[in-house]
């Protein structure tokens, strides 16, 4: 019997193997072959969860998950959670992009938008995510740069902006309980808001070939007739559980400690986009006193900014959470206010 989830599994993971051919080849994997059509969908699925970056992926795993199969009001919250966090990222990695281009020289920004961006920056709703990302792409289009993902730059259309819009009202609306909604209502959302959300995965395709992974540690060798190389010590940040590969990687470059990264290749950290301090890693945090107790160790994204106090919210941990025990705290926030200061010179 077919589920809700069976048209956007195959959709989307379509939309995955357009840009990463490889995918297909797993498709060969599944049991459809032995009979059991129920068995490739959740094969495909995991696939589908395994490509995209974890903060996506974890909340595809909730909404692909038995207990979310019913058109009802847990499966229309999750729904537009996975929309948000997808949004999320994208916004996340436009504004790395910003803050690591504004280092090397000064960006133009016009005043008004920038105004507006510093108004809208504190508070992630829906509607300023949209909002935003159309913005930093303009940004970087406006300063002759190119995403680090090209591909966002054809993806990040009119129509796509469109499709974000149209779940703007019902996300204030329906979201936050403003409306009360009828069974027959909110089955009728789900199956508008399912189509919306396969739609913008779709587009975001192209995050398939791309590798998020966490800086663990560096180590430096150095011989007196050599140059020095610089091991990293990095986990993918994509698996379908806890369990994130690790894997090290002998560069003559170096990067960030205590980061996440996004690649364009699992097999070098030589072209990467920082994505700290909007994308955080806590389980790199050795817990040695009694302040960090608290401190869960999850993959953390940003929240909000107000009064020098970065607010998180984890993939795992959904509360958010105070993290201003961490070692790196002070300086995450020196990167959160030096990417204010580029709207705000």
């Amino acid at each position: 019997m077919a589920s809700l989830n069976d048209p956007m599994i195959e959709e989307v993971f379509a939309a995955l193997a357009e840009h990463r051919p490889q995918l297909k080849t797993l498709q060969s994997l599944s049991d459809e072959e032995e009979g059991n059509p129920a068995a490739d969908t959740r094969f495909i699925a995991d696939v589908i969860i395994r490509a995209f970056p974890w903060p996506i992926g974890v909340e595809l795993r909730r909404l692909f998950s038995a207990q979310l199969m019913q058109p009802d009001r847990m499966r229309l919250d999750q729904l537009f959670k996975t929309f948000e966090r997808t949004l999320q990222f994208v916004c996340f990695a436009l504004a790395a992009q910003v803050l690591e281009s504004a280092g090397r020289s000064k960006l133009e920004i016009k005043p008004n938008i920038a105004a507006e961006f510093l108004r809208r920056w504190p508070m992630m709703t829906l509607g300023n995510l949209v909002w935003m990302i159309a913005e930093l792409k303009r940004i970087l289009v406006d300063n002759g740069m190119e995403p680090f993902m090209p591909e966002a730059g054809q993806a990040l259309n009119d129509a796509f902006f469109k499709t974000c819009a149209s779940v703007v009202p019902d996300r204030n609306d329906i979201g936050h309980y403003k409306v009360t909604l009828t069974e027959e209502e909110i089955q009728i959302r789900c199956m508008e808001l399912q189509d919306r959300l396969m739609k913008v995965l779709k587009d975001l395709g192209f995050l398939a070939k791309y590798k998020l992974v966490s800086v663990r540690s560096i180590n430096v060798e150095k011989h007196r007739r050599s140059d020095a190389h610089y091991t990293h010590l990095i986990h993918l940040l994509n698996s379908a559980n806890s369990d994130f590969k690790a894997q090290e990687l002998d560069e003559v470059v170096f990067t960030d400690t205590k980061s996440v990264l996004l690649l364009r290749t699992s097999r070098s950290i030589v072209e990467n986009l920082n994505l700290s301090p909007f994308i955080i890693d806590t389980s790199v945090e050795r817990i040695d006193t009694k302040e960090k107790m608290t401190i869960k160790k999850d993959i953390f994204l940003y929240s909000s900014f107000r009064n020098d106090v970065i607010d998180y919210v984890g993939t795992e941990a959904v509360a958010k959470h105070d993290l201003r025990a961490l070692s790196n705290y002070a300086t995450l926030v020196g990167d959160m206010k030096d990417f204010m200061r580029i709207f705000n010179p």
